[in-house]
């Protein structure tokens, strides 16, 4: 967990500012040697200067308010882009300001930038991160900074602002079709109940001014005096069931990798995607379904995978058999193959795939060339 934010301000002197300081401070001992008055003068402003700094910073960032617009769900080494609403609620501008993300381990960021703020008004910035780990990320809160007007003091505020940000698995890319058609061209030869498609013939009804003349039934339009067309029922989608192989050491990092770039591959051509794995707290089994918010839901999963004395291949699969794998698509993915092919069912639609399958098969992203296991 995060350390919590507290709202509070820091200064602290830049580099040039300390430098700034030390001359400043030896003018002042010149000054005193010297008994010269001009050289007193000089030294209060100078000085003046510093302070000045310090509390045109600490009054600006007092009065800013801050808005983040942050999306719920992104992936591994993409640059996720974050936006700060930032309103003046004071009398003056406020100019030269920072914001970012407070980051924590495993988390990059770039900050955005606010020139000048009008007294009442807002401004819009933009920043930056890049998640190095993936699972549930928390983001505790926003950092404000400026440096105006001389670049001498920094002024810090920490704004609490707590956010939470799913990290998906890095998405690679297939190097060979593991899907081989489109689930629409595999489905099953039995039509779904739903209407509407271009598939198996449905039944009929009366003609709507937006259908394809095509589909009129003259035959019985002639009979019965009023238009009447075809209604095609829509393809039954394929099912594909995800199985991850849990021993010792695995899955790996890059099998949780391709098991995300599968699942999202297969949701794009409309198949109804299940996940299978065994981790810490026992099996873990998410029914196949399509759509957008069954696609979130499997990466999530994957996205918090935690190892652990779970439960074998077999174990996993023993659960899975009730769930008609004859009937769908499976893709086992196992570290070693060895220990993997004796618990495997009699099934057509079955791909083990090993890890040198994985290197044939799998393209990884190259962001994650040398990354080691995500805590």
């Amino acid at each position: 967990m995060p350390a919590r934010v507290k709202d509070r301000i820091r200064l602290h002197l830049t580099r040039p500012g300390w430098v700034y300081v030390a001359v400043v401070l030896l003018l002042g001992f010149a000054a005193g040697r010297n008994g010269a008055v001009l050289m007193f003068g000089m030294f209060g402003c100078l000085i003046g200067a510093v302070a000045y700094s310090a509390i045109s910073a600490w009054r600006m960032l007092r009065k800013v308010e801050v808005h983040r617009e942050l999306p719920e769900r992104d992936w591994q080494y993409r640059t996720i882009h974050v936006g700060y609403y930032l309103h003046n609620r004071g009398r003056g501008s406020v100019l030269g300001l920072e914001v970012a993300e407070i980051a924590p381990a495993g988390v990059e960021t770039a900050a955005g930038y606010g020139v000048s703020i009008p007294a009442g008004g807002g401004f819009r910035a933009g920043g930056r991160l890049v998640a190095r780990r993936r699972g549930r990320i928390e983001l505790p809160g926003i950092e404000l900074r400026t440096r105006f007007p001389f670049g001498l003091v920094c002024g810090v505020r920490r704004v609490p602002a707590a956010a939470t940000i799913v990290i998906w698995p890095a998405r690679g890319s297939l190097r060979r079709p593991l899907l081989a058609r489109g689930a629409a061209q595999t489905s099953s030869a039995a039509p779904s109940r739903a209407s509407g498609g271009q598939d198996e013939f449905f039944g009929l009804r009366e003609y709507r001014r937006d259908d394809n003349p095509r589909w009129i039934h003259w035959k019985r339009s002639a009979s019965s005096g009023t238009l009447v067309v075809r209604e095609l029922a829509r393809a039954r989608p394929e099912v594909l069931w995800i199985v991850l192989d849990a021993h010792p050491g695995a899955p790996g990092e890059t099998m949780l990798r391709f098991a995300a770039t599968l699942a999202d591959h297969a949701f794009a051509r409309g198949y109804r995607v299940g996940l299978a794995m065994a981790g810490r707290g026992g099996v873990k089994l998410l029914a196949p379904g399509p759509g957008r918010g069954r696609r979130a839901e499997v990466l999530d999963a994957l996205a918090q995978y935690e190892a652990g004395a779970g439960g074998g291949l077999g174990q996993t699969l023993e659960l899975l058999r009730r769930r008609r794998l004859s009937e769908a698509q499976v893709v086992v993915i196992s570290g070693e193959a060895s220990s993997a092919r004796g618990a495997l069912p009699r099934v057509t639609g079955l791909t083990l795939i090993d890890a040198d399958a994985m290197g044939r098969a799998f393209q990884d992203d190259p962001a994650a060339a040398g990354e080691g296991p995500c805590p």
